[in-house]
């Protein structure tokens, strides 16, 4: 017995350690290697079939000769491979990989999965696609000389909540804050009212209040030494530059616009201008509050709302002649108006019937005069002209229908180049949201953002090129952090900034403290007020969303104001 089981013993000898490990593995190691095979087999696939939609692709475009049939195409392309974020960003990568960019066909696929668009410019579309990849890498855009953005946290402020529309109005070393106060639309709110902020150090106080808790304010605007103040239930106050009010009013209904502050009656004192839901626009005296005048333009349905903005009304200044004021309107009911400052004489009228998306912005130039641009829902920018009559002409294609989202224009170089800037939603696979430069009669660069943009984009030197950047904003994932955006004037990412809160304001770009070197303002959805400092002195070109402190939308007024100094700037008057 005991030699029958010495034998059997040595029949079996022991495995080392490592090959009884090996042998349990076996199994799993053939598991695993068939799965690497099958992952391998399925990635060829998956290859494959997005190089077959790169090619549908270009197939489709070659038979879509007209603009229209293009569309269509691209939509039957959308519909037929399901191009969620994830694909749309593979089949790029195969029209970059085995595709000339010399073809038309293959930017034009391009556009429409990532929303960027560099025309016939190769070296630009190559440069923005390596960002691409250093950014999906965590890693800043490679920037060239002299082309670098810095951004350094300076303070933070508690001003109270705001929002897209808020005022954020840089004068003289302060800043000067229409405040929602603890809460939108509460009416007991006790903190509704102009927060004034010190741009050396950040230190906040509450400037002036409603003494009878009026709501939230509609904005804020500059007059002489002081500011104008209109809450969205249509009380207003002019108070000087301590806070004290000089006269109080009110125009008797919800108002829908920013106020507006110029002098309508030329006798040397700016006048307050707002829009209210009824279909009125009134003009009130800045010297004593008694209404200039009041001018019924069209019926509550021009003013009514559209969804994702609400119901709102945009106003601007435009020159007319003989030295003249037209102010133009613009709402999300469709109704675009031209009416004199003097007087509110109605000068024309004309109707969009997807209505506006967003705010109007006067460019005047020497070939063309005053334009107000009004971005439409229909995904077009109008311009709108006074001859006769107010004529609306599609002049810029945003491209995506702005249905639920702002859209805006901005004037980028001096008048005689007659280029904008506009942003606005994108209905691309990999985007929600688009930059747009345009020209003369076409855009020269689009540039897509993966996530949603905040309020509008401002345009300054920030770094000393003499050329124009613009910063914008997005909302991540989540909602509670954001990207503050440095682009290019030719549409290259340049520093990706990320923010640990949620901005709910536009950016301003403003020499805020007096030093000569300009600073960024940003507004959270905590109520804080945050300024970044650049290092750089150099142009702005449109610092706000107003364009200025008086907000008249207005080009020549934008330029105009920015390049006044501190020490001046309460003093500084409108061009028209």
């Amino acid at each position: 017995m005991t030699c029958r089981m010495a034998e059997s013993a040595k029949s079996k000898p022991v495995l080392p350690s490592r090959a009884r490990i090996l042998r349990r593995l076996a199994p799993w190691l053939a598991g695993g290697a068939l799965l690497a095979a099958s992952a391998a087999g399925l990635w060829w696939v998956l290859r494959r079939d997005y190089a077959r939609a790169a090619e549908r692709g270009i197939a489709l475009l070659s038979r879509a000769p007209r603009m229209t049939e293009v569309d269509e195409a691209l939509a039957q392309w959308a519909d037929e491979f399901s191009l969620a974020p994830a694909s749309a960003a593979r089949v790029a990568d195969v029209l970059f990989e085995r595709h000339s960019l010399e073809d038309a066909r293959v930017r034009r696929l391009l556009r429409y999965l990532t929303g960027a668009d560099f025309g016939a410019r190769g070296d630009d579309w190559r440069r923005w696609r390596e960002n691409q990849q250093r950014l999906l890498a965590n890693q800043q855009p490679a920037v060239r000389s002299g082309e670098r953005v810095t951004l350094t946290h300076k303070w933070q402020a508690p001003v109270g909540l705001t929002d897209w529309r808020t005022v954020l109005a840089p004068i003289d070393g302060f800043i000067y804050v229409a405040s929602l106060g603890a809460g939108v639309e509460r009416s007991d709110d006790r903190f509704d009212g102009v927060v004034r902020v010190d741009g050396r150090d950040g230190r906040a106080e509450l400037l002036f209040q409603s003494p009878r808790l009026d709501g939230d304010l509609a904005g804020i605007a500059a007059t002489e030494d002081g500011l104008f103040v209109v809450t969205v239930a249509g009380a207003a106050w002019r108070i000087d530059a301590g806070g004290q009010a000089l006269w109080q009013t009110t125009v008797g209904e919800r108002v829908l616009s920013l106020p507006l502050s110029v002098d309508v009656n030329r006798n040397g004192v700016s006048d307050l201008v707002v829009a209210t839901e009824h279909g009125r626009v009134v003009a009130i005296s800045g010297v004593n509050g008694r209404a200039i005048w009041t001018r019924s333009v069209g019926s509550a349905a021009g003013f009514q709302q559209r969804d994702g903005l609400g119901a709102q009304a945009w106003l601007a200044v435009g020159s007319a002649p003989g030295g003249d004021v037209t102010l133009w309107l613009a709402t999300t009911g469709g109704l675009v108006a031209a009416l004199s400052a003097r007087n509110g004489r109605m000068q024309g009228s004309a109707t969009i019937p997807a209505g506006a998306s967003g705010p109007l912005a006067v460019i005047e130039t020497a070939a063309t005069g005053p334009t107000a641009c009004v971005p439409c829902g229909d995904g077009w920018i109008r311009a709108a002209a006074l001859e006769r009559d107010v004529t609306l002409t599609p002049r810029w294609q945003l491209g995506a229908p702005a249905a639920a989202g702002l859209a805006m224009l901005f004037p980028m170089g001096d008048e005689s180049e007659a280029r904008a800037l506009a942003i606005g939603p994108s209905d691309t696979p990999m985007c929600a949201a688009q930059l747009v430069a345009f020209d003369r009669v076409a855009s020269s660069w689009r540039l897509g953002l993966e996530r949603g943009l905040v309020g509008g984009a401002v345009l300054a030197d920030l770094n000393g090129d003499r050329r124009p950047e613009l910063l914008v904003a997005t909302i991540e994932r989540g909602l509670r952090a954001s990207t503050l955006w440095a682009i290019s004037s030719s549409g290259q990412a340049l520093v990706r900034t990320r923010l640990p809160f949620r901005v709910v304001s536009a950016p301003v770009v403003a020499d805020v403290d007096g030093d000569g070197l300009l600073d960024v303002l940003l507004a959270d959805a905590a109520g804080l007020l945050h300024c970044f400092s650049t290092g750089q002195a150099g142009e702005v070109i449109w610092g706000m969303l107003s364009g200025d402190v008086r907000n008249t939308f207005n080009a020549r007024n934008a330029y105009a104001y920015s390049q006044t100094p501190c020490g001046f700037q309460w003093r500084w008057r409108p061009e028209r």
